[in-house]
């Protein structure tokens, strides 16, 4: 592979052997991000990305200055691919057509008109076919069933499609890209036909985003077995916004025994995908019809109704798995498989990924709520469990203030473990402090600056807190027994 800048583009050149690769840079945002290419058989594979450069304020008085970063927007990629002989001419011709439809495919509404079909026709070069393809197919919406498909034209768009992906050039030793697979998958859905690929055979992400809404679309029907790669598994959960591109996020925080666990593929006879779904659909149902929130940031186009559940002491992944069961539990009408579906569409994510989502989103709910029932909110589980005294072996647990937080019927405690005898403070001492268990997580390990270890809380009532210092120091506080608190909070 080589590569230069020209102007504000970085010009990639592939000369590697026929398959798919991941391609790997960093955005203006210094993310790394990570999407597939495919490099087809006896062609150069050419690469046009789009550079962004951007000025960031640095330094104050005489040391100010501006420091310039730069990276990649996937949005504005161009890539085609030329037969050794090419003119320039060519790919002049290439660069403009594939242009043409990056941008169609960009737009929702994007078609393929037959003069651009009949152009299409006659190129052979297999990325601009797959992009004509792939906007031609995304003309037809929903699947067959539903009640406004057009039979007679999603086949014609079909047959125009597959005349298209029927090139010998799309193929080498019958290996085909992720995004031509997508396609012909697609295809089988319109025409009502069978084809024994699994979605598990998909070894890499297609190119294109909207190959992608077919992928997750054939995970429904027939998703297949085994441990999805992590390159689909990162595809599914940290997609970034670069239409008409599929990219992803570096999953690099990940280990390799997650991506493994929201890999495996469930056994589809065992009925689980579909009683995991309606149990997390029961319980978001259920915990309570007096709604209090609202949250926009997963469903930016809908108003989403939350029951009243502190969603804040879950994971992101859970809250956004919440927002769209909410949306979507009252439509499907208790249709495990339409629960499914819809959520299978609506967050682009495939099934057998969405599944270990919805698993792990069902524990953290059911911890959540039986940490959070009148018995467990009422005790005080640590009263007496530490010693009774704020102070011992010259150390101090003291409460150093409170304020209002942002939710009023919450404040934001100040609490630290001091040094109070003068001696030094071992180093990698650390104070564990103990919560009520509602909190979650309910311990918080806090390593000592100079003679103080310092940790702020949000709490909904008084509560006793316990901590264990590094050298077995026990310390306990009663917030209840504090004055300078509010009466209602520590009534509570």
């Amino acid at each position: 592979m080589t590569h230069f800048l020209s102007g504000d583009f970085l010009l990639l050149q592939f000369r590697l052997p026929a398959g798919s690769y991941v391609l790997c840079y960093n955005s203006i945002d210094r993310i790394a991000v990570q999407q597939t290419m495919h490099v087809y058989p006896a062609r150069w594979t050419v690469a046009f990305m789009g550079i962004v450069r951007a000025g960031k304020p640095e330094g104050l008085g005489e040391k100010a200055h501006i420091r310039v970063r730069e990276g990649v927007e996937p949005s504005h990629t161009r890539v085609i691919s030329l037969t050794p002989d090419a003119s320039l001419e060519d790919m002049e011709r290439s660069i403009r057509l594939a242009g043409t439809l990056l941008h169609k495919l960009g737009l929702p509404d994007g078609e393929c008109p037959d003069e651009l079909w009949h152009v299409v026709r006659k190129h052979s070069d297999p990325y601009i076919r797959t992009y004509a393809v792939t906007l031609l197919l995304g003309e037809i919406l929903g699947f067959p069933t539903h009640p406004e498909f057009d039979d007679g034209r999603a086949t014609a768009i079909a047959d125009r499609a597959a005349e298209l992906l029927e090139h010998p050039g799309l193929y080498h030793s019958g290996v085909c890209s992720p995004d031509t697979e997508c396609a012909w998958w697609r295809i089988a859905t319109i025409n009502n036909s069978e084809r024994s690929e699994a979605f598990s055979d998909l070894r890499l992400p297609p190119m294109l985003a909207r190959a992608w809404d077919w992928a997750t679309e054939r995970s429904l029907i027939h998703s297949g077995s085994g441990v999805l790669p992590p390159e689909i598994v990162a595809a599914s959960l940290s997609r970034l916004p670069s239409k008409p591109w599929l990219s992803w996020r570096s999953y690099a925080s990940k280990t390799s025994d997650d991506m493994k666990r929201l890999g495996t593929i469930k056994d589809e006879q065992a009925g689980g995908p579909h009683a995991i779904t309606m149990a997390l659909s029961e319980i978001i149902g259920s915990l309570g019809s007096d709604v209090t929130q609202s949250d926009y940031a997963y469903r930016p186009d809908t108003v989403v109704s939350l029951p009243r559940f502190d969603f804040g002491r879950v994971s992101s992944a859970t809250r956004r798995l919440a927002v769209n069961v909410a949306a979507l539990h009252a439509a499907s009408g208790g249709d495990a498989a339409a629960l499914l579906e819809g959520l299978v569409s609506t967050m682009g994510t495939p099934a057998p990924v969405l599944v270990n989502e919805m698993e792990r989103a069902l524990e953290e709910v059911r911890e959540n709520l039986s940490r959070n029932s009148p018995d467990v909110v009422a005790s005080d589980p640590w009263k007496g469990r530490f010693g009774s005294r704020a102070a011992s072996n010259g150390f101090r647990l003291v409460l150093l203030g409170w304020e209002p937080s942002n939710d009023p019927d919450f404040l934001s405690l100040h609490v630290a473990v001091t040094r109070e005898d003068g001696k030094d403070v071992e180093p990698r001492t650390v104070a564990r402090f103990f919560l009520h268990p509602t909190f979650n997580p309910y311990t918080q390990d806090v390593p000592f600056r100079g003679q103080e270890a310092t940790f702020t809380c949000y709490a909904y009532g008084a509560f006793t807190l316990g901590v264990l210092v590094s050298d077995g120091t026990r310390l306990e506080l009663d917030l209840e027994e504090d004055t300078r608190l509010p009466v209602h909070f520590r009534d509570r």
